[in-house]
């Protein structure tokens, strides 16, 4: 069955949205190198950005970290003309007072949310309509 993207309501788009919950707990670290192994690198004019997992974490390629997150991604191909889709989610766990650190890739979606939250944030997209899976 085709989607009409133009009439698309990304509500109907996470009715039966498949979520996959990472394994492990991640650091969000900046860094003086991307190296190592991680999940997601960000190179910017200011920064070197890296996903890790925390055992990953290399102590001498870090000028921050923060630690204790989860990742969650939203298995499924998202349509580039589609509007609004992270900013509904992230309404929705702004309202259960879940702060994630939102991230794209070509045709995925991905949040971290802190492991304290997992349980909560997890909730919340089940309320949504996702199938929330760990792997």
């Amino acid at each position: 069955m085709a989607i009409n993207i133009n009439t698309m309501n990304v509500h109907e788009f996470l009715n039966d949205c498949k979520v996959k919950v990472w394994q492990g707990t991640y650091s969000i670290v900046k860094a003086t190198l991307i190296k190592g192994e991680y999940f997601a690198a960000i190179s910017d004019f200011n920064e070197f950005t890296l996903i890790q997992k925390q055992e990953h974490v290399e102590v001498d390629n870090v000028i921050q970290e923060e630690k204790g997150w989860r990742v969650l991604s939203f298995d499924t191909t998202l349509p580039f003309q589609m509007i609004g889709f992270i900013t509904s989610v992230s309404r929705e766990l702004a309202d259960k007072q879940i702060s994630i650190f939102a991230m794209s890739a070509y045709s995925t979606e991905h949040i971290l949310v802190k492991e304290h939250d997992l349980d909560k944030a997890v909730t919340t997209l089940k309320e949504l309509g996702c199938v929330v899976d760990f792997f």
